[in-house]
């Protein structure tokens, strides 16, 4: 089983061999404001959304499907 384990972790560091950096970012929700685990039950329709990455903002425009 130790092999196993071994294989797979070999197989992820040839993967990602030619990554040089990472960050890890989170979303933030901008419209309407949300919060995590919300006592609200029901999502918005629409929602806006953003994320940083490299020194860049995107804003994500969301829409609810119907």
């Amino acid at each position: 089983m130790e092999e196993a384990g071994e294989n797979n972790r070999n197989r992820l560091k040839s993967v990602l061999e030619h990554i040089q950096s990472y960050e890890i970012t989170s979303p933030l929700w901008l419209h309407p404001l949300r919060h995590i685990r919300s006592a609200i039950k029901e999502h918005p329709a629409e929602v806006q959304v953003l994320i940083s990455a490299e020194g860049q903002q995107l804003r994500i425009h969301l829409e609810k499907n119907e």
